[in-house]
């Protein structure tokens, strides 16, 4: 049984993610925000860098080995745009974050 619950933030990129994984973890001190694309890349647990995307591909059997030990006690807040290859016993709450498309298409182009 975990102390924390796990919390996975999952959209389209652009939606707020990060934002709010940062102001969660900045609220309740009890949780710690992960950027799963940063911790994936910052470990060499990539594939391929796909550059019509613009983005790499993540070696998600090795992400998932690594992620297994930073949600085992909880009060992790998993920030990334893909949830379904989380294990479900890891995760207590997934919230999906959508915004409105002009206002998604101008921070995108911002990037």
């Amino acid at each position: 049984m975990r102390a924390q619950p796990n919390i996975v933030l999952t959209g389209t990129p652009g939606t707020g993610k990060s934002t709010h994984a940062d102001a969660l973890a900045a609220a309740l001190p009890a949780l710690r925000a992960l950027d799963v694309g940063a911790y994936a890349r910052s470990r060499g647990l990539t594939k391929a860098y796909d550059e019509a995307w613009a983005s790499w591909e993540l070696d998600e059997e090795a992400l998932l080995d690594a992620l297994e030990e930073e949600v085992a006690h909880g009060g992790v807040v998993l920030d990334w745009h893909c949830s379904e290859i989380y294990p479900e016993r890891w995760v207590d709450l997934v919230v999906v974050l959508t915004c409105d498309h002009e206002l998604l298409w101008t921070r995108l182009e911002k990037r």
